[in-house]
């Protein structure tokens, strides 16, 4: 694991035009044992942010909550990616509205797919237990 993994809580790259931090990382436990965990956050809502994609990952991902299916469980599709190749990298400009999460993805880590980021996803929403998810009610990450 390289020395930029090793503590995940740090400030987010998230920043309105002040500088001033809006989120706080907050590490999860890897979904897969195999890869580097991605990063889930909440963006501050109803502020325009730059999402600029950090040093030690391949893309930055937010991820809108869009439906509910009919028992009742979240339904996120990917919304925004900005990417990074080497030291070339997206920035793009975006305003978050609520239910929204931001993913950055670890180079090195389980591929950008529904299939390999939806558990993910469902465990960073059990520990931020504010989603009510049933024991084994993930939520459904359209591609």
């Amino acid at each position: 694991m390289s020395a930029s993994n090793t503590n995940r809580e740090q400030v987010s790259n998230l920043s309105p035009a002040s500088g001033a931090p809006l989120a706080q990382r907050r590490p999860i436990t890897e979904c897969d044992g195999e890869h580097l965990a991605p990063r889930f956050e909440r963006p501050a809502v109803g502020v325009q942010i730059n999402i600029v994609v950090p040093p030690d990952c391949d893309a930055s991902v937010i991820f809108r909550l869009v439906d509910r299916d009919p028992q009742g469980n979240d339904v996120y599709a990917f919304w925004l990616l900005a990417g990074r190749y080497g030291a070339a990298a997206m920035t793009t400009s975006y305003t978050s509205i609520s239910g929204d999460i931001r993913c950055d993805i670890p180079t090195g880590a389980a591929p950008m797919s529904s299939a390999s980021l939806q558990p993910c996803l469902a465990a960073f929403l059990t520990a931020e237990g504010n989603n009510g998810l049933a024991e084994g009610d993930p939520p459904t990450l359209r591609p």
